[in-house]
């Protein structure tokens, strides 16, 4: 958490995840409840709908930025498609839901997401340097799904998305790719490996 304590999640079969704040002491912080706060509030449950937090990353102010692998309904599918879609959530020093980002969190890509990539090449996090994040992910839209694509985007500490609504793509190939990594140049833009 930047001051010698840690965030986590759980992410229980039946139940949305919950994030826990633990100080430099080994203790759950005072300004948050002992079982966590609940990620998701509000959102319910389908035999379909899963959530699970993939990574977290202090945002330098205290709270945290949670990257999640949500499956929902798609819009326009009547309630027959679920796919995977990440979105990102700021929570601040307290648990709250950071000034500006919605109770649900960002979607970070619109398009579907094929599952074997989404669950199992996971997205990596970098903070941008100026309040905000850095994502790179590896995954295959539904329209091109024969080429595994590495895309990266930047969000600012508000919420709003810097490279187009679904990231830009850095590296699309008929050849498998590797999980990428990225870490921050220092002016706002990332260096991708893969």
């Amino acid at each position: 958490d930047g001051r010698g304590g840690i965030f986590g999640s759980n992410n229980p079969g039946e139940s949305f995840p919950r994030i826990y704040h633990v100080d430099a002491g080994g203790d759950a912080t005072t300004a948050w409840p002992v079982a966590g706060i609940e990620l998701t509030p509000g959102m319910t449950l389908s035999r379909h709908a899963s959530i699970r937090t993939l990574a977290i990353l202090p945002d330098g102010e205290g709270g945290m930025f949670v990257l999640t692998r949500q499956k929902a309904p798609y819009q326009g599918s009547g309630g027959f498609w679920y796919p995977d879609q990440f979105f990102l959530h700021r929570r601040t020093a307290n648990g709250g839901i950071a000034p500006g980002w919605a109770a649900g969190g960002l979607c970070l890509e619109a398009p579907y997401l094929d599952p074997r990539y989404t669950g199992l090449h996971l997205p990596r996090m970098a903070p941008d340097g100026a309040g905000g994040v850095l994502i790179a992910w590896l995954g295959l839209q539904w329209v091109n799904a024969t080429n595994p694509q590495v895309v990266v985007q930047r969000v600012t500490a508000e919420g709003a998305r810097v490279w187009g609504d679904d990231g830009i793509t850095v590296r699309a190939s008929a050849g498998a790719c590797t999980i990428p990594a990225l870490v921050g140049d220092g002016l706002g833009g990332a260096l991708v490996f893969w």
